[in-house]
């Protein structure tokens, strides 16, 4: 019998602004070279945005993967993905490897909170 048991650390903005670029970085105890990397954030009114590294049909636009002993991968939120986000939102991250199984790595909260700026310049 096989135990997988993953380490991962997470480092998000304690906020996110509606509307901004933001990125999340996270590590874990294992080498993710081949494994595809998923993350979605998401509300309860059906507010979603869904990001992949290369190997999941993303790009490392969305998310970018270090691969070694420890891999890090970065989500790149784009900006403007997040205008209609409620301020209790979620996010949860998979990986999956060249087997097929998939792994939920992480899933917790997300604090997205209205932006009031709304001009480029002083007037």
């Amino acid at each position: 019998m096989s135990i997988t048991t993953f380490k991962v650390n997470i480092d998000a903005p304690r906020l996110i602004f509606q509307g901004d670029y933001a990125e999340i970085e996270g590590t874990i105890n294992t080498d993710l070279t081949g494994y595809k990397v998923r993350c979605e954030i998401y509300d309860k009114y059906n507010n979603s945005v869904e990001l992949g590294n290369t190997a999941s049909g993303g790009g490392d636009s969305q998310i970018s993967v270090i691969e070694g002993t420890t891999s890090t991968f970065l989500i790149k939120i784009p900006k403007d993905n997040t205008d209609s986000f409620r301020e209790d939102s979620f996010l949860e991250i998979e990986i999956e490897n060249a087997a097929g199984n998939v792994f939920t790595i992480y899933k917790g909260t997300l604090k997205i909170i209205e932006e009031k700026i709304e001009w480029t310049s002083p007037s």
